[in-house]
């Protein structure tokens, strides 16, 4: 008689047990669908630009010149390096996705949002050596290359799918020095300087920023070595540098230097006012070394209309 008591009580534990964890799964169940997360797809297109290294451009070699291409967004390594996806809430971000060009779906984004209103914002960028501030939504580069940004807003419903698709807009600027000289044996060298000079971007706003520490832009000094194989020859020395965009239009103050082998400088020009504009090219042209003609400025390519600003 005992023994059937005994196991009349441990019968009713066990079902009483197993209620409380269907109750209990239930219960997460409907949390799930009221406060859960869901899978989203956003695909990244519509960047173009034209192609060209930053650094030395249209190096002399057999035979062969290297033409500016017209490219899409690729993962290569010669096109865009890294794209980040911040989900947006009045002055704060959390990041939700970072892809780099190793990844296979670079471009098609999957991440998960939660059910409600989201404002996204994505960053696509060919700059090296990114650091990033994610709850305040600050990204800079130490070495600033082409970059494109954009905003979009979306609803993320329990039913049905979300695929989200945004077209980027540059949000960089293009600095191109080309020395007229003919390039001699000692020159090694050549270092540009700005001020200011705008390393880092606002996912928020796309707004400039000089740095992760600096609303305002910095002095950055960048300096290439001079290929050989331009030396005595009439082939036009170019390097270009890219800056982060602060507004439409702003000026920078300039300077170039030519150095030699121990660094000493064989010639300097300070360019003042030089304009700048999103999504241009700036092209600084002039002889440098030999004191020839006067150089000048001008603001061209084929992004936008040309002027001129001579020096």
């Amino acid at each position: 008689m005992k023994i059937r008591v005994i196991i009349g009580i441990f019968a009713a534990m066990w079902i009483f047990s197993a209620c409380e964890k269907v109750d209990t799964m239930e219960r997460e169940r409907a949390n799930d669908e009221s406060d859960g997360v869901k899978d989203v797809v956003m695909h990244v297109g519509g960047i173009a630009w034209s192609y060209e290294d930053s650094g030395i451009c249209d190096a002399p070699s057999k035979g062969s010149r290297r033409s500016a291409a017209t490219r899409t967004l690729e993962a290569n390594g010669e096109a865009m390096k890294e794209l980040w996806v911040f989900d947006v809430v009045g002055d704060s971000c959390a990041l939700v996705c970072r892809q780099t060009d190793v990844d296979d779906n670079f471009g098609s984004v999957s991440m998960k949002l939660s059910y409600g209103n989201h404002r996204l914002a994505v960053v696509c960028s060919r700059g090296e050596g990114s650091d990033v501030d994610v709850s305040n939504g600050l990204i800079a580069w130490d070495k600033v290359r082409d970059t494109f940004w954009n905003v979009v807003d979306c609803d993320v419903a329990k039913t049905g799918s979300t695929d989200i698709s945004v077209t980027l807009k540059r949000v960089a600027a293009r600095m191109r020095v080309t020395v007229n000289d003919v390039i001699p044996s000692d020159l090694k060298a050549i270092s540009i300087s700005g001020e200011p000079w705008y390393k880092g971007i606002d996912v928020k706003t796309s707004e400039a920023i000089g740095g992760l520490y600096s609303v305002e832009g910095v002095a950055d000094v960048s300096s290439l070595a001079v290929p050989s194989a331009y030396v005595g020859t009439e082939k036009k020395l170019a390097v270009s540098l890219w800056i982060m965009s602060k507004g439409e239009q702003w000026t920078e103050n300039v300077t170039v230097k030519m150095l030699s082998d121990n660094g000493d400088v064989m010639s300097e020009v300070v360019c003042p006012g030089v304009p700048m504009q999103r999504n241009r090219v700036t092209n600084i042209t002039g002889y440098f070394l030999s004191g020839g003609a006067s150089g000048n400025i001008h603001l061209d390519d084929s992004w936008s209309d040309t002027y001129q600003y001579d020096i």
